[in-house]
């Protein structure tokens, strides 16, 4: 049940994703590839310094829990454990209406169910 769950929640975000309109581009960095892991959202604002070459951060959760407001913010689905997939669609329309463009899925796949 839980893996036909999370298709039909991949192909609502594929319409949602779709049909969103394009954000408009903020000078975040864009032209630089480098992410950021975190747990502690306080510490992604140490990686605001001249030169920094990271542009984007993600914390195995749907929701940047206060992140670096000039870093882009990459949404997770980490497990389908039900506190993950329950919130996960909301979280993620809301994302994509404030800009979000990317999302990543399982983080250990191999290690899922």
């Amino acid at each position: 049940m839980a893996k036909l769950a999370f298709l039909v929640c991949f192909m609502e975000l594929a319409s949602i994703i779709n049909a969103a309109p394009a954000p408009a581009l903020v000078d975040r960095n864009l032209q630089f590839k480098r992410g950021l892991a975190y747990n502690n959202a306080a510490l992604t604002k140490l990686f605001q310094f001249p030169g920094n070459k990271i542009s984007w951060m993600y914390n195995w959760d749907s929701v940047s829990n206060g992140g670096e407001k000039s870093l882009n913010y990459v949404p997770m689905l980490h497990s389908d454990r039900p506190d993950h997939t329950g919130r996960w669609m909301a979280n993620v329309d809301k994302g994509v209406k404030e800009g979000i463009t990317s999302i990543l899925s399982f983080n250990e796949p191999d290690q899922c169910g």
